[in-house]
């Protein structure tokens, strides 16, 4: 594994300013913080949307639920085989992805950041090279040591996606451009589903072609892989019934439910409501982190000039960044719960009768207060 160093210094003055500019890019993320917060918590919980389906069996196209929400279970067939000319033969697949990945130099680096009493800083890096599988190789002339790290300008194959040109569960009809199918699964390669005149050997579950092997690559040796939607699952459709179609079924204008899962109705909505729970708080905690180093960025300034004496630097970072956590931590709590009770009508409700409720406390407070000091008077 070959090793690169290189030793660079910032001056303090230098650092100063680029803590200012700072500053306008950590307002910017803190402000942006709240933006996404109020879009957090104002989406729709597809599977509460979902649960207003009608579930409706596929033997036949039933007219009565025609125009409504509704969830098809039955089997998903794909309307005909479909297969990779390059390599795959033609097989029940309702969505097949190839994969495409070359053996190349991989730039790794890692940086080591040093401050200096006068408030400098020497950052010294260290680039490493290896060979790695990747779907994307690196241009390697923009290496910091492109000699003998060197990667094919291009790759013989590109990635595909291949789709049904139709499918049904049942007796409706599909559009598979716009339905969000199941995860795919890796195909198992053997003589009977490869073609017979590719240039590529078989090799595990991939495809190979270089002057290595799988096992033993060269640098722009090229492995396929396969995965796929199989036809044939046992599946449930929410979407909007047209006639003998299912179609995307618009919530409120502007959110979509047109999805299949495998298995029945209640694991479709389960399957829903978790990838709801987590990107509701993968967003959460995002918006949380964002708003804390904008504040981080704020102070920046304050910071770097710390750094004159750099222990003086990392107690009062230390500090900041503790108290710069908590302030973050109730602006964010505040703005989450504030946004959750605006764009919810029973927390509007709710928030109404705590306000009355509160503006009645101190009212009826501040009479009998009134009234003592007029008894003292008297």
């Amino acid at each position: 594994m070959a090793k690169i160093t290189e030793v660079t210094r910032t001056s303090w003055g230098q650092r100063l300013l680029n803590s200012v500019v700072g500053v306008l890019f950590g307002f910017g993320l803190f402000f942006c913080s709240f933006g996404l917060i109020w879009y957090n918590e104002g989406r729709p919980n597809m599977a509460d949307v979902a649960a207003d389906s009608v579930a409706i069996t596929t033997a036949s196209v039933d007219n009565s639920t025609d125009g409504q929400m509704v969830a098809a279970t039955g089997v998903l067939q794909a309307a005909e085989p479909i297969g990779d000319p390059l390599g795959l033969r033609p097989g029940a697949y309702l969505a097949l992805n190839r994969e495409v990945q070359m053996y190349a130099w991989v730039e790794e680096s890692k940086s080591n950041t040093e401050t200096n009493t006068g408030g400098s800083q020497t950052t010294t890096t260290e680039y490493t090279y290896e060979k790695e599988w990747v779907f994307s190789p690196a241009d390697s002339d923009n290496f910091k040591e492109p000699r003998g790290h060197s990667n094919p300008s291009s790759m013989p194959y590109e990635q595909a996606e291949f789709l049904s040109t139709a499918a049904q569960i049942g007796a409706y009809g599909l559009d598979l451009k716009q339905l969000a199918l199941p995860s795919a699964e890796t195909v198992a390669l053997n003589s009977a589903n490869v073609v017979d005149d590719t240039r590529l050997v078989i090799a595990g579950d991939y495809l190979f072609e270089g002057s290595g092997s799988l096992n033993s690559p060269e640098v722009g040796d090229v492995r396929i892989r396969y995965t796929a939607v199989p036809s044939g699952i046992n599946a449930t459709v929410f979407g909007q019934q047209e006639g003998g179609r299912i179609v995307p079924y618009w919530h409120k204008g502007d959110n979509i439910l047109y999805q299949v899962h495998e298995g029945s109705r209640a694991d479709g909505l389960a399957a829903i409501e978790s990838a709801y729970r987590a990107s509701l708080w993968g967003l959460r905690i995002g918006s949380f982190f964002a708003m804390w180093m904008g504040l981080m960025l704020i102070v920046g300034p304050v910071t770097t000039f710390l750094d004159v004496l750099p222990i003086l630097g990392r107690l009062g970072r230390g500090m900041i960044g503790v108290i710069a956590f908590g302030v973050a931590f109730v602006f964010w709590f505040v703005a989450t719960l504030l946004s959750a009770l605006l764009q919810s009508i029973w927390g509007l409700i709710l928030a109404f009768v705590i306000v009355a409720g509160l503006a009645y406390f101190f009212i009826q407070r501040q009479k009998k207060g009134e009234g003592k000091l007029a008894g003292s008077e008297l």
